[in-house]
């Protein structure tokens, strides 16, 4: 049995997929809001990343399940991006408060670059990845019938600009507590930094690639 067919709309388990994910977008992107903790609001913003991906697959076609594997690559890009800042800045292990980024452009500036690239990304705002991720999702679902399910994912990514670019307004726009710990400024924290942000970059201005892959991969998945 084709992957495809078990997907084909009309089924009610697309409906089901189609309201899960509606639900796991509002929720994690609800839940985030309310964190102060960085690890939580990324916690809690996979949950809705996996709502988007789900667009993708109840399209039930090669152009979705291309643009799912997209997204879920640029995703773990994108949040390895910001997970890594976060790795760097919280040198003790602790989890990171918001007002710890406080400063970061000043006290560590490729670790900010990276952390408002990871971030501007997982919005998906232009050139990045998540940008191109969520135009191949947010087209394959719209392009078979799922138009309110698209509508209710741009509701809930101008939900998310909040969160996320709190985290880049509390690097570039606030000024560090006194006292607070210095972040790794290794050359090993800066290669990170650096290597992931070419990562996310590459994918959002150079995506054809990773993109007809997965196509050819899809339209061959049983």
């Amino acid at each position: 049995i084709r992957l495809a067919a078990m997907f084909k709309p009309g089924y009610d388990i697309t409906t089901v997929i189609a309201v899960l994910g509606a639900l796991s977008m509002t929720f994690g992107n609800l839940a985030a809001l309310a964190q102060q903790d960085v690890k939580r609001i990324l916690g809690y913003s996979s949950v809705a990343h996996a709502g988007y991906i789900m667009i993708g697959l109840i399209s039930g076609t090669a152009e979705g399940l291309a643009a799912a594997s997209f997204y879920a690559l640029a995703y773990v890009a994108m949040n390895l991006t910001c997970f890594w800042v976060v790795s760097r800045v919280s040198v003790d292990g602790r989890n990171l408060q918001l007002d710890d980024l406080n400063g970061l452009h000043n006290r560590a500036p490729a670790l900010a670059f990276a952390l408002a690239v990871g971030a501007f990304a997982l919005v998906g705002l232009p050139p990045m990845a998540g940008f191109m991720g969520k135009l191949f999702l947010f087209s394959s679902g719209w392009n078979h019938g799922y138009n309110w399910l698209i509508i209710i994912a741009g509701i809930n990514t101008a939900i998310s600009i909040y969160y996320y670019l709190g985290m880049v307004r509390h690097a570039y726009t606030k000024e560090a507590v006194e006292g607070t710990p210095l972040p790794d400024t290794s050359a090993f924290s800066f290669a990170g930094a650096a290597l992931l942000s070419l990562l996310v970059l590459g994918l959002g201005m150079m995506p054809a690639g990773v993109f007809d892959f997965a196509l050819k991969v899809g339209s061959v998945v049983p």
